[in-house]
């Protein structure tokens, strides 16, 4: 049942843009309870997106965060191995949010940008380099005018 209203929703969204609005209502924690382990964490202000998200795979949990107006920046940081103390971030990747409804996203990402940071380790250490998943809200809907 939540497939084939995942399907429509995402038909209407083809046929309707501008249906949902990504806007300050739409802050707070979203995941998918059948990918345990991962999810998304938006705020909204002044039409700018922040946020984090974080998957895991092999390397144990990553966090990458976001920000921008309808394509996200997302930026990976990482500890120096010279210094434990000291990280750098880099812009490792983009996202798109998209609101079904008002307990339900669209997040699709992709973090296999080319990062020229004289490092041999890839950015994107999890499975999920790329993913384009529905989310359900975790936290309370903010009450908007």
């Amino acid at each position: 049942m939540k497939t084939l209203l995942i399907t429509l929703l995402l038909l209407l969204l083809t046929l309707s843009p501008n249906l949902f609005a990504l806007d300050e209502c739409m802050g707070g924690s979203w995941y998918d309870i059948e990918r345990d382990g991962e999810g998304v964490d938006i705020s909204v202000h002044d039409g700018v997106t922040f946020g984090y998200f974080f998957t895991h795979g092999s390397a144990g949990t990553v966090w990458y965060t976001f920000s921008g107006k309808d394509v996200l920046t997302v930026r990976g940081t990482r500890k120096t191995s010279e210094d434990p103390f000291k990280a750098f971030t880099v812009d490792v990747g983009a996202a798109v949010i998209v609101p079904l409804t008002d307990n339900l996203i669209r997040f699709k990402y992709d973090l296999t940008l080319d990062v020229d940071d004289d490092k041999e380790t890839p950015w994107c250490l999890s499975k999920n380099c790329k993913g384009d998943f529905i989310y359900d809200r975790l936290t309370q809907v903010i009450p908007c005018d």
